[in-house]
């Protein structure tokens, strides 16, 4: 009986995960809360999607990057709101 390791011959890495270029995206949000009573409160807030603007490629696909003038993501978007807590 000859005893051996067992070796599936897989790369331990091929199932991890990879950022592609300029793949990340960063978010803030502001809110200011005012008290008019002890039972109201006004909440103010302002909410910042892809903040720095960093538009992106697109994705590397099987074909590579088609085109350097698309854009992967959205332009930034800025969300205000107001809460009437009572």
């Amino acid at each position: 009986m000859v005893q051996t390791t067992l070796n599936t011959n897989l790369n331990p890495y091929r199932n991890q995960y990879f950022l592609g270029p300029f793949s990340f995206n960063q978010n803030a949000s502001l809110f200011k809360s005012f008290n008019f009573t002890e039972q109201v409160r006004l909440r103010v807030e302002m909410n910042f999607f892809n903040v720095f603007n960093a538009q992106g490629l697109n994705q590397p696909g099987a074909y590579g990057i088609s085109s350097l003038q698309t854009s992967g993501k959205g332009a930034r978007v800025i969300q205000f709101g107001m809460r009437l807590f009572w």
